[in-house]
C-alpha cells in the first residue's frame, strides 16, 4: 500500500469513529464534551468557560498518569485538571443526544 492510501485509510478509520462518538444515539448534533477531543485545551474559548466552572468538593480521588513522565509545570494543574475530570463526569454524550432541546 502506497504512503498516501495508508494514510487515507488511518484518516478514514479516525473519522468513522470520531463521528460514531460525537453523534450519540445515531442524532446530528455534534458533542464535544472536553477540550482534549478537539486538540484545543489551552485555547480561550475553553479556557473562558471552565474559568468560571465550580467544582464539586466532594470530587473522586483520582490518580494522574501524565505527570509521572512529563515535568509536573509542562501539564495542566491540579485545578484545571479536577475541572476535565468533573467536566467528564457531568456531560453524559447519551444524554447530550437525547435532551429535547438538542433536536
Amino acid at each position: 500500500m502506497t504512503a498516501p492510501a495508508l494514510l487515507f485509510e488511518k484518516l478514514m478509520r479516525w473519522h468513522v469513529g470520531t463521528t460514531q462518538i460525537a453523534f450519540p444515539n445515531g442524532h446530528s448534533v455534534v458533542a464535544t464534551v472536553h477540550p482534549w477531543e478537539t486538540g484545543r485545551d489551552n485555547c480561550p474559548d475553553w479556557e473562558i468557560g471552565l474559568s468560571a466552572m465550580q467544582i464539586d468538593p466532594d470530587i473522586e480521588v483520582y490518580e494522574r498518569k501524565d505527570t509521572d513522565h512529563v515535568d509536573p509545570t509542562m501539564r495542566p494543574s491540579k485545578e484545571q485538571y479536577d475541572k476535565y475530570v468533573f467536566d467528564d463526569k457531568i456531560w453524559s454524550r447519551s444524554q447530550l443526544g437525547s435532551e429535547d432541546h438538542y433536536q
